[in-house]
């Protein structure tokens, strides 16, 4: 039982590290500070890159400093 209350926690852990970052990207986002949202967003899809609003984010970011691939 302790094992499964381990893993359960450090899951949440991970999960709530990303939120934490995406908040800080979209903080970064919101002061035009561009270069610092690309860091915290790729952090955040390090830790969980599962969601495709986050890539959405990322990509928008991108746009901004018109770089493109």
């Amino acid at each position: 039982m302790k094992q499964i209350f381990t893993i359960v926690f450090i899951f949440c852990a991970f999960s709530v590290s990303a939120s934490y970052l995406v908040s800080k990207g979209d903080s970064a986002y919101v002061n035009d500070d561009y270069n610092n949202a690309i860091r915290y967003y790729n952090q955040a899809i390090e830790t969980d890159g599962t969601s495709s609003e986050l890539y959405y984010n990322l990509g928008i970011v991108y746009t901004r400093l018109n770089e493109f691939q």
